[in-house]
């Protein structure tokens, strides 16, 4: 694991994922000098991880909210090429985006609530465009980013 920034430095082998939770659920707590929401997002390629370091949040701080594109699509239309035809999938990506955003700002605009992202590699550019519109990176604070080895 690799903490950028004021967070620090760490390292974790693939074995240890679930043990990364334990290393940065101090980090994912808001203070009384700091009591926006907070938001986990996770990025990287199929069975890197994402979404077992999600749910371990989850079990641990279980008032964050999950939201994952993966997770609605199974949730609406079942398995990929299975409950529906292989090229369904990028239709229902859109979908899942689309409600995954509006849900999103939801959360934290409405709400307040603290929400873990598991996204996908192919979502890379999706931080980038929600940053200006729900949060931002805070002055003098690190973004955490996990990096497998």
């Amino acid at each position: 694991m690799k903490a950028i920034a004021n967070r620090g430095i760490f390292e974790m082998a693939e074995h240890c994922r679930l043990d990364a939770v334990d290393m940065i659920l101090p980090l994912l707590r808001r203070t009384a000098s700091d009591p926006r929401p907070v938001v986990v997002m996770t990025c990287g390629l199929s069975g890197a991880g994402k979404s077992t370091l999600a749910k371990g949040i989850i079990d641990r701080l279980p008032h964050l909210t999950r939201l994952s594109i993966d997770a609605i699509i199974f949730e609406r239309h079942g398995l990929y090429a299975i409950n529906y035809p292989a090229d369904e999938y990028a239709a229902h990506q859109a979908e899942a985006l689309k409600y995954l955003t509006d849900e999103l700002g939801l959360l934290l605009r409405t709400e307040r609530q603290d929400v873990v992202l598991d996204l996908s590699f192919w979502n890379r550019e999706f931080p980038v465009r929600v940053q200006g519109d729900w949060f931002e990176k805070p002055a003098g604070e690190g973004e955490i980013v996990i990096k497998v080895t």
